[in-house]
Parts: C-alpha cells; structure tokens; sequence
C-alpha cells in the first residue's frame, strides 16, 4: 500500500528528520538513505523497518539539519593548508593562474563544521534517529491503514458479487443436465422415426449419466464459495493476509476456470465469464495490500 509519513527530533539543537514513503510491491524492498555519521547503522534501521512493514517498497530518507542557534564552527587550517599546497601544485603543473582563493578553499568538504557535529554523541544520535523513525513509520501505517480500509471494503463488495454469481451457477447446473435430456430424447426420436428401432429409457440415462459427469461442477462451486467466506473473513481481522490472500485469489481463478471448461451451456459460460472479470481485479487489489 501507498503510504507517507514524517517523524522529527531534535538534537543538539538541530532538527532530525525522517521520512518514510512506501508503493506497492508484492514483496518487501526497502531503501535508506543516511548521514554519514548514521552509516554503520544501516542494518539496525533496516530491522526497524521490517518490524513495522511487511509488504511493498519503502524509501527511508534521514536528514540532520543545522542547529537553529548557538551554533561554534570550527576551521580546520591543517586541512585548509593541505588543499591550498595541493591546489597551488595542480596550478603549477597546468600553468595556470593562482589556485583559489580563501572563499573556495573554505567551501571545500571538512575545512568548516560544526563543533556539535564533531562532539556529538554516536549512540545519542542513532537513538534520536531511531526515535523519528518510529513517528515516521506510525504516521505511515496511519496513510496505510486509510487505503487499506478502501481496499477491504472493495474486496468485501467484489467478493459479494462473486458469490452471487456462484449462487447462479449452483441454480443453473441441475438445469443443464435437463435440458441435454430433454433434447437428447428429441434428437433421438428424429433420428429413429420411421424404423422399427425403439428408444429405450436406460440407453438415455446412461448416456445421461456420462454426460451430468463430464460436466459436474458441484465441488468447484462448493471450494470457490469456500475460499470467498476465508477472503471475507481475513480481511475483517487485523493484521497481515495479503500473501494468503494472494493466494487465495489464485485458487478462486482455478476453480472458476475449470467451471468454465466443464459448462456446456451458454448461461453458464457467460457467468463464468462475469466471474473471471471479478477474480481478476480481486487479484489486482491483493497486490496492495499487506
């Protein structure tokens, strides 16, 4: 499921930030993007992603932004000097003018920071993170669960529909038998009219008979209203079911589908066709959801 949210804590005078952004995905991809100093951590917040999610791709972007105030920034002159030095070679070697001047020098990575910055605490940082992380992801999962209610409420009304029309099918399938029946006789006694054979009744019934066989989908329709009562019933509870209802989806297709080679009616096949329609963007909603 699609889903944003956004936890900040401060330290050392300055704003941590997190951000969390989830698509759908039928499997759990996350990406984090970090400071440096957050680094090593990778893996704890990974493991605190995974907890809390368990379907789709989720983007983790963590930000430590200046302090508002207050704010020493120290200048690291050794590490000015070595820029100038190496710089004023490069120009040598070029023939070129002067290297750069102070300004330029300054912008340069490590020349100022920010004495916080350098006497901050790991283990205070990573716990600040881990806290804004945590207001991410639960402002996240509350983006998550609004779309997920939409999505069960769908489902529910799909479901519904489906076994309606199994209900049709079950209704209509005893008909089918009948009808060959009744046209069997008729064609037969066309046949026969004129000639001294008779139709016997047994002949019919057994003919019958393989026929009500061959075609016989009592127990399709008896497991695809089976799984729709588990679907309806997963989706009421809390917790995870996108997975079993993936799999469920996958079932009902097979069982409409084996229906719809087994009808030999055309009432029937255009049910199943209704049906399959149904199943199919069941199947697309099951993807989103966790």
């Amino acid at each position: 499921m699609t889903g944003f949210g956004r936890g900040t804590v401060e330290i050392a005078g300055a704003d941590l930030t997190v951000e969390v952004k989830t698509v759908n995905n039928r499997y759990l991809k996350t990406s984090l993007k970090l400071p440096e100093a957050l680094s090593p951590h990778e893996v704890t917040f990974d493991n605190d992603v995974r907890a809390a999610i368990k379907r789709g791709t989720v983007n983790v972007s963590i930000r430590h932004g200046s302090a508002r105030s207050g704010v020493r920034y120290a200048f690291n002159q050794e590490l000015a000097a070595q820029y100038h030095r190496q710089l004023s070679e490069l120009a040598a070697s070029l023939k070129l003018d002067a290297p750069a001047d102070v300004h330029e020098i300054a912008s340069l990575p490590g020349v100022i920071e920010a004495e916080e910055a350098q006497t901050l605490d790991e283990s205070e940082l990573l716990k600040a993170a881990r806290d804004a992380l945590a207001k991410a992801l639960a402002a996240c999962d509350t983006v998550r669960e609004r779309e997920g209610k939409a999505l069960a409420a769908d489902l529910e009304a799909r479901c519904k529909t489906l076994l309606a029309h199994n209900e049709e099918v079950r209704s209509r399938a005893p008909k089918v038998v009948d009808s060959y029946r009744q046209k069997l006789e008729e064609r037969v006694s066309r046949l026969l009219s004129g000639s001294s054979v008779e139709l016997r009744s047994e002949d019919v019934a057994r003919e019958v008979a393989f026929f009500a066989d061959r075609c016989d989908i009592s127990e399709e329709v008896q497991r695809l209203g089976h799984h729709c009562a588990v679907v309806l019933d997963l989706i009421r509870q809390p917790g995870e079911a996108g997975r079993k209802l993936d799999f469920l989806s996958q079932e009902m297709l097979r069982e409409v589908n084996t229906m719809g080679s087994k009808a030999a009616d055309a009432q029937l096949a255009t049910i199943v066709v209704s049906m399959k329609s149904e199943i199919e963007k069941i199947k697309e909603q099951v993807q989103n959801i966790e």
